[in-house]
């Protein structure tokens, strides 16, 4: 008899870096502070959502934002 092997998945972790600051023209929240768990969500019932605009042309002075590649997570997008 042939023992079959049971390889464990590879688990994918990526290194975010939480220093990153969006400007507001780019992103603007609803809400400045974000559940850390879906069960926190639920709780409070705060309605989460964000106005993005990836394309907004940059103010004099002002840094053009980086383009991040999202990895092997591939890109994020909403469920619904």
């Amino acid at each position: 008899m042939q023992q079959q092997q049971h390889q464990q998945p590879e688990i994918f972790q990526e290194n975010i870096d939480y220093s990153i600051k969006v400007p507001k023209r780019i992103l603007s929240t609803t809400s400045n502070y974000i559940p850390v768990s879906s069960n926190l969500g639920h709780a409070v019932k705060v309605p989460l959502g964000a106005i993005i605009k990836p394309l907004a042309v940059p103010k004099e002075n002002e840094e053009d934002v980086c383009v991040v590649q999202p990895g092997a997570a591939g890109i994020v997008r909403c469920k619904r």
